[in-house]
């Protein structure tokens, strides 16, 4: 019997249309796209592992934040929401099993969103779907990019209700905004701001019947907001507040310029106003035809919204962060494409290839082809994690860093810890009790009102009984501007107790010591002039009410803000420039010290600001010389503390000169009184060793303290990776009480029990 080819391929054809009949009311779409999209489009991994570092660390903080039951509005600030934990994944403050409902609502909501793009497109654009597809998914739907994508999918569902009037599809759109505001701030309001815009423009067009049930569901989803925040132990008036100054002040202190340390260039800025451009062209096009319905106009300033936002986060920072634009672009341009009216089609269809064409290159550019075959390698693993449940998480060789010397972990115990500037992880890989300031990582303490929201905490009842410090910044930003009125407060309620690394310990004061703050100057000044710091013994406070002119504040809305820089002139006449940001300026920074690392910073500390690196006169600079108004006020406010000043410290009196034991050491730096140098015993980890000099005249013996500081170049000069990394130290024998007398210098290292004592040819006369 000779088989029909013909008719088996239609049987064929025929049980493929039955098979996918329930994926809507007709079928004209091509399996060999959506098959391939349905597949990209699945999640990679369930959950991720926590690790160290400045991003690792505020992903950290979310986790300890649930498990310390803080309130976010209120004992923790950033501008992650509770509902962070559903972007970055780490299975420390809930089951994995989180993730996965989280992953297959969305998953769902994706492929009905394919079905529907692939359905509305010609055989050509089908192929366009997919490639659109295959760019969005690089930017990890689920994780980092799970906001652009709810974002996305929240449009789609305002279509659908346009054009359908269906309710589940704006109940969809509902939970996302809802699920949006409590994960990021920066993209979960406006979502929340335009849906609620939707809803009050289709009230005014709706029938009379229609209006009562969209008051109703606007009413019901601000309620619905509200009580998430109870729900989710958020103080929503603290939330609002504090999202409000994160957000406008994003700008002005995390911009970034193109191609600075291996950043994305220029051309990455031309790609994406190409796309921009094409789309406002569309836009015009749609305009001068005036055949467009209110669905669709409502869509493209839905999009606009979308690319604007997209643009903005993704160029403001000049970093990865520009990749998000073209992971998404593509995407939401083919949502233009498939809900234009049909007779525009082709030429929406022209600005979807511009839009593929111009992203492929950027977003393809970050994976090979594992990326693609992981998809189908690591889909076992992720049900194989979400069936075991959430796994017993191992410290590796990249926790070093973080981890502390038992003599610190021995004192700190069970009492309350925070970390400056923004080492979190150091926290959760200790096990330590964390008690946060608000404004959880230095640098996102933006403005006057978060910098003061820490200080407020440090002074208080409630603040942690220790922190671990260390001088650190990010952008090459000035090290004491940021969170200056928290340093206020540090001096006022903390004292130095111990150091390790390029860390600080500080200890809680019993009582903290009160301070004064009078007025000192106000003055006019301009871009490019030196302002004069006054001899003082106290702290200077520094303010001004600099401001963008008409072309900056352009810039600032549509693109980003322009530069601003400090160049400060120290006391011994060197200069060091440094980025100023405009929303920390106008308010208190300290002006006339700072410090550059824990030994400065140790000297600033222990002598409650008067010592450190004095500061002799400080120059703004706008770095264009076009976005600022040259003419500023300032005002100098002294800071003055209500305690006695120090009396030199006291040196521990040696009884017997310990023996010398194998010790290796030695001084690189004998400049009078200041000593730099490195020691260790071998063998050892150097994380657990307390390095001291030692003095010897002719009748007794002293040891002093020194500053730690890390030397990863003694290990890797013994060949040991990272086993002598904490080696260094530093100490100004000046201010010591020491007895004078001609001393002899050794080098004194203690590690748990063992003990050994190196003596040099340098002498020390007091």
């Amino acid at each position: 019997m000779q088989m029909n080819m013909h008719s088996l391929t239609d049987q064929y054809r025929a049980a493929w249309q039955r098979l996918l009949y329930w994926t809507g009311r007709r079928w004209d779409m091509n399996p060999l796209c959506l098959l391939p999209g349905a597949l990209l489009l699945l999640p990679s991994q369930l959950f991720r592992m926590p690790g160290v570092g400045l991003d690792a660390s505020y992903n950290i903080a979310i986790h300890l934040a649930w498990l310390q039951g803080l309130t976010f509005g209120k004992d923790f600030l950033l501008t992650y929401g509770p509902l962070g934990i559903l972007l970055n994944r780490l299975p420390i403050a809930v089951s994995p099993l989180v993730f996965a409902l989280m992953d297959l609502y969305l998953y769902i909501q994706i492929i009905r969103l394919l079905i529907f793009l692939l359905r509305r497109s010609d055989p050509g654009g089908q192929w366009l779907v997919l490639a659109a597809v295959f760019i969005f998914q690089m930017g990890d739907p689920y994780g980092d990019g799970i906001l652009k994508t709810m974002f996305i999918l929240t449009i789609f569902m305002i279509y659908l209700h346009g054009t359908t009037r269906s309710f589940w599809t704006l109940l969809n759109a509902g939970v996302m905004a809802c699920l949006a505001f409590y994960i990021k701030v920066d993209f979960g309001l406006p979502l929340f701001l335009l849906l609620v815009a939707y809803l009050l423009v289709a009230w005014l067009i709706a029938a009379p019947d229609a209006k009562r049930y969209l008051a109703l569901f606007a009413a019901g989803l601000i309620g619905t907001v509200t009580a998430l925040s109870f729900l989710l132990n958020t103080s929503l008036p603290g939330f609002l507040a504090a999202s409000y100054h994160l957000a406008i002040s994003f700008n002005d202190a995390m911009s970034l310029p193109l191609g600075v340390a291996g950043a994305p260039d220029m051309s990455y800025l031309f790609l994406a106003l190409s796309i921009l451009a094409a789309f406002l062209v569309f836009v015009f096009y749609r305009y001068k035809q005036r055949q467009w319905e209110v669905p669709e106009a409502a869509i493209l300033a839905l999009v606009a919204a979308f690319l604007f936002i997209s643009f903005k986060y993704g160029f403001v920072r000049a970093d990865a962060h520009i990749l998000s634009f073209f992971y998404s672009a593509p995407l939401i341009i083919t949502m233009v494409y498939a809900m234009t009216a049909q007779h525009a089609r082709q030429t929406a269809k022209r600005m979807l290839w511009l839009a593929v064409l111009f992203s492929f290159p950027v977003a393809s550019g970050v994976y090979d082809m594992e990326f693609l075959t992981g998809k189908i390698t690591r889909l076992p693993g992720y049900f194989s994690a979400l069936v075991a449940g959430r796994p017993q998480l191992q410290e590796s060789s990249d926790t070093l860093p973080v981890k502390l010397p038992r003599r610190v972990l021995d004192r700190i115990d069970k009492s309350s810890v925070d970390v400056l500037p923004w080492e979190i992880s150091m926290i959760y890989w200790n096990g330590l009790n964390y008690n946060p300031r608000p404004v959880v990582q230095s640098y996102t303490a933006y403005d006057g009102y978060l910098d003061r929201r820490n200080y407020e905490k440090y002074l208080s009842t409630t603040a942690p009984d220790y922190l671990i410090y260390t001088v650190g910044e990010i952008d090459g930003r000035h090290p004491f501007f940021t969170e200056s009125l928290t340093r206020k407060a540090i001096l006022a309620n903390y004292e130095v107790v111990d150091s390790f690394g390029d860390y600080l310990l500080f200890a809680k004061r019993g009582e903290a010591i009160p301070f004064t703050d009078s007025a000192v100057r106000t003055a006019q000044a301009e871009l490019g002039q030196f302002i004069e710091m006054p001899d003082d013994s106290g702290l200077l406070m520094l303010n001004t009410d600099l401001q963008y002119n008409l072309w900056g504040r352009l810039a600032r809305f549509f693109y980003k803000p322009p530069m601003l820089h400090v160049t400060v002139k120290f006391s011994d006449g060197s200069e060091r420039k440094f980025r100023a940001i405009k929303t920390m300026i106008n308010s208190p920074v300290l002006a006339n010290r700072m410090a550059v690392d824990a030994f400065s910073a140790s000297h600033f500390f222990e002598s409650t600001g008067r010592l450190g690196i004095g500061v002799k006169a400080i120059r703004f600079e706008d770095e264009k010389g076009w976005g600022f108004r040259k003419s500023f006020t300032y005002q100098l406010t002294r800071t003055e503390y209500k305690v006695q000043p120090s009396p030199a410290r006291m040196p521990e009196l040696l009884d017997a000169i310990p023996g010398t034991g194998q010790l290796k050491g030695n001084f690189d730096a004998v400049n009078g009184g200041y000593l730099r140098g490195w020691a260790f015993i071998p063998d050892l980890p150097s994380l657990e060793s307390r390095i001291w000099i030692v003095l010897l005249n002719q009748t007794r013996a002293f040891k002093l303290q020194t500053i730690a500081e890390v030397r990863n170049d003694i290990s890797r000069y013994a060949g040991v990776e990272a086993l002598y990394d904490y080696s260094g130290f530093q100490v100004q024998l000046d201010s010591y009480a020491l007895p004078p007398a001609t001393y002899r210098l050794g080098i004194l290292v203690e590690n748990g029990t063992q003990t050994a004592l190196s003596w040099s040819n340098y002498t020390y006369t007091r």
